[in-house]
């Protein structure tokens, strides 16, 4: 017999939560790693600074991306646990 969707609302939260914590650590540690890849910078000179530059494109663009993503799941986990809430609140709502 099936019980229907059961949904835990702090759970939901939790996890939309936890997404937008995600992106801030990660954006903090990537903020403390190009402070430190700065005092080595001043030392790479040609290819090397050539390379560097574009590799930090690369994972700055897939950074972005990731952060992005983490973001939009965030706000969509957020939004379907508003309109599971809703969805409860009319459902009780019919037994009054």
């Amino acid at each position: 017999m099936h019980d229907g969707i059961r949904v835990n609302h702090a759970a939901l939260i939790q996890g939309a939560g936890a997404m937008r914590q995600g992106v801030t650590d990660i954006n903090n540690r990537l903020n403390q790693l190009e402070g430190e890849l700065k005092l080595l910078q001043s030392d790479w000179t040609g290819d090397q600074q050539a390379s560097y530059y574009a590799a930090k494109a690369k994972w700055d663009k897939a950074i972005q991306e990731m952060a992005a993503l983490l973001t939009e799941t965030e706000v969509a986990v957020g939004r379907s646990q508003e309109d599971y809430k809703l969805a409860d609140q009319n459902g009780a709502a019919r037994f009054q």
